[in-house]
């Protein structure tokens, strides 16, 4: 169960660092910005990351799903 921890841990931190060079993270000048709204520390956080956008989630959601993530 440790490693399944671990290994959690290492791709949420993955993700975040992907996030964070993102060319719509927010301190980019862009349409649609998003912030990440959990802590930055892993304890607090554990495996989720949850982001907050300045448009409508409809429009994420559908280009999400147009490339088969959602």
């Amino acid at each position: 169960m440790e490693q399944l921890n671990q290994k959690s841990i290492l791709l949420t931190s993955y993700l975040e660092f992907l996030l964070e060079n993102n060319k719509f993270n927010q301190q980019k000048d862009n349409l649609i910005n998003f912030i990440q709204i959990t802590p930055k520390d892993q304890k607090q956080r554990g495996c989720q990351l949850s982001l907050k956008f300045n448009c409508q989630v409809d429009k994420i959601h559908k280009k999400l799903s147009e490339r088969g993530i959602v």
